[in-house]
This record gives structure tokens, C-alpha cells and sequence, in this order.
């Protein structure tokens, strides 16, 4: 992180605290007609139990890139993602496996649950009401709950933008376009991608995506993942908020080292596959990972997106000892040495060519 961050990050922090205690304290005071909303955005199995990570909102209409159809529709829709509303201290029960917990979200509206045990077939959401902070109940619903728990050869962890979609992130163009596009078809694949992970998860294989996307934008991945047919999958985000460490969310290198950990601690004995891009520092941070987790991780996969060739040798000097590192041009050539050794059948790769052949008219 930057000496400007470090000393403008704290006093940044203590603001907007103030800024949001004032704001609660008016919205208690006065009320609200809005009433909860529970955001379940990660919420899955695996062989220790259950994991939920989610967010109490006040109530907004529903966003959806369907009716979309120019600019400012995306930009309006934007400006919603991001002027979330939150709730903190909100109490929250989770049903799941014939328990009841109580959970609390915190100053941001998240709250997390560890639920350790046999996995459960289901999960529900409700909130308590707080007559003194005028805040109603949210009425109990169904969470969508990934089943992890099931025996696999190997999992999957991701990156998504330039790795999964076409983004080019590294540019501020390619970001801007990436925060703006407010319609699922507006995100592109490149050619095979989809077929690709639809293969690796045959098996019930887990698969993880991770981002430094924010987590505001979690319901328009997820509409983007369905409309271009990817897999039952989980997605790790991160909160663009101000914190005493963190103006801005620069620090991706410990952020996205930090979800590998997280992820593959939920499979203690499962190895994993990392696929990433050349564009940022995806293969330096799976590169740590592999050093200090001997014997996790069956291979790299790494998009080449970059045109530098120097970027080229940098990536491929990092190959670590004993662990698989491929630098492909495309999805095609990631799944041809998948199968070769043996982690996706020949039909998965047939359909990655037709794709091929669709989308580049061979």
C-alpha cells in the first residue's frame, strides 16, 4: 500500500464512521417505509459443514440488466449498486440442519456464518424486528445453497475479469467499462471459457471464482455467469468501503491470497486447480500460494493477455518447482492439457473446439 494511503486512510476512515453513525441514528429516528432485505452472496457446503456470507439492506427495487437499453440506463443502475444502503447490528437468524443462529451484521451490513457439522440441505434467512430502531422483519426466506460436500477429485479456484471475460481491466477503458456494463450480455467470454469450467466441474469438482470486484456488483455477475451457462459456482467479491487500512481497494495481492487460503481451508484434502491471467498479478499471488501450500495445487493455468514478451518470461520464470504452469493463448489450449492429464473427458474439449470453430468461423 502507498505512504498516501497509509496516512490519509485512517482520518478518511474516522469520517465516514461518523458520517454513517449520524445517518443510522436519523434513519432510526425517523424511520424508514423501506423495509430489511437479506443479500445472501456467498452460501455453500463443503466437507466441515456450511458457509454463509451475506448483507442487510434497506429495501430496493430489484436490479436487473433485462430492460436496459442504453448508457444511462447503466449508469443509472450503477448509482443503485453502489449507494447501498446498509444495516449494522442488524439481528439475523439462520435455519439450516435443524438449528436456529443468531448472527449480528456488522458496521457495513454483513454478517457470516460457520455452521460446523454434517452439511445441510438447506438454508433460511430471517430478521428480528427492533421496534426502537423502527426497523421491521425480514420475512423468512430461502437462501440458494451450493452443495461442495460431495466427493471430488479436485476443485477450481478463478479469476474472472480476463480470465473468464473479456475485461482488459488493466486499462482504466477496460475497468470503466467493466463497473459500467449493466447488462449481463454486455460481458463477453472469450471463445470456449464457459465449456471449459462446465468440463472441470463434471464430478462435482467445487468452483470458486475470485475477484477485487465489489461486492455491490455480485447480482450482476451472477446474472452474467447464468446467461452465458457457467456451472453451479461460488464467487468471492470484496467491500470497496473505506477502512483504517485502505483508501481505496488497491491491495489486490493480499486480498485474492487471502480468499486461496480461505477456499481451500474448507477442503483440507482436496488438491486444487488456479487459473488466473497475465495481466495483473494473478500469477505472482498464485505463485505464493503454491510456495507455502506444498502439494494444494495440481497446476496453473494462466491466460495470456499481456502483448509484452518480457511479461511473458516474468510469468513463466515463476513456474514453481513440481506444480504444472501453463501460459495459453486460449481456453482451447488450457483444456487440451487438462485432458491429457486426465481432468476433462474428450467431450468437453470436442465442445470447447465447436466453440472455437463458431466463434472464429474456422
Amino acid at each position: 500500500m502507498s505512504k498516501w494511503q497509509k496516512k490519509l486512510a485512517p482520518p478518511a476512515n474516522d469520517v465516514e464512521e461518523w458520517i454513517d453513525r449520524l445517518k443510522y441514528r436519523l434513519a432510526d429516528r425517523l424511520g424508514s417505509l423501506e423495509p430489511v432485505r437479506l443479500v445472501p452472496l456467498v452460501a455453500f457446503t463443503h466437507p466441515g459443514g456450511l458457509y454463509l456470507k451475506g448483507r442487510a439492506l434497506r429495501q430496493r427495487t430489484s436490479i436487473t440488466g433485462a430492460d436496459n437499453d442504453s448508457l444511462w440506463d447503466d449508469l443509472l443502475d450503477l448509482y443503485r449498486r453502489a449507494n447501498s444502503d446498509e444495516i449494522p447490528g442488524a439481528r439475523i437468524l439462520a435455519h439450516a440442519g435443524g438449528q436456529t443462529l443468531e448472527m449480528c451484521s456488522d458496521a457495513e451490513g454483513y454478517f457470516e456464518l460457520h455452521l460446523p457439522g454434517a452439511a445441510p440441505d438447506s438454508v433460511e434467512l430471517e430478521s428480528l424486528p427492533e421496534p426502537h430502531r423502527n426497523l421491521p422483519a425480514a420475512p423468512r426466506t430461502a437462501v440458494p445453497l451450493v452443495q461442495n460436500a460431495r466427493p471430488a477429485r479436485f476443485g477450481v479456484i478463478s479469476d474472472i475479469d480476463d480470465t473468464l471475460l473479456v475485461t482488459n481491466v488493466q486499462s482504466l477503458a477496460g475497468l470503466a467499462r467493466s463497473l459500467l456494463s449493466g447488462r449481463a450480455g454486455q460481458r463477453l467470454p472469450f471463445p470456449g471459457a464457459p465449456a471449459l469450467y462446465r468440463g472441470l466441474h463434471q464430478g462435482s469438482a467445487p468452483l470458486f471464482f475470485v475477484s477485487s470486484s465489489p461486492w455491490n456488483l455480485h447480482d450482476l455477475l451472477d446474472e452474467t455467469f447464468d446467461a452465458h451457462g457457467l456451472p453451479e459456482r461460488v464467487a468471492f467479491l470484496r467491500d470497496w468501503g473505506i477502512s483504517d487500512q485502505e483508501l481505496l481497494p488497491t491491495d489486490n495481492f493480499d486480498h485474492k491470497l487471502g480468499l486461496l487460503r480461505q477456499i481451500t481451508g474448507f477442503f483440507p484434502d482436496l488438491p486444487f486447480l488456479l487459473i488466473g491471467d497475465s495481466g495483473q498479478q494473478d500469477p505472482e499471488i498464485y505463485a505464493s500460494f503454491v510456495a507455502e501450500n506444498p502439494g494444494r495445487v495440481l497446476a496453473v493455468y494462466i491466460r495470456d493477455v499481456s502483448p509484452d514478451p518480457r511479461r511473458d518470461a516474468a510469468v513463466l520464470a515463476l513456474g514453481p518447482s513440481g506444480v504444472p504452469l501453463l501460459l495459453a493463448p486460449d481456453s482451447l489450449s488450457m483444456a487440451r492439457d487438462a485432458a491429457a492429464r486426465g481432468w476433462l473427458d474428450a467431450a468437453a474439449v470436442h465442445e470447447i473446439e465447436v466453440d472455437f470453430q463458431v466463434r472464429y468461423d474456422f
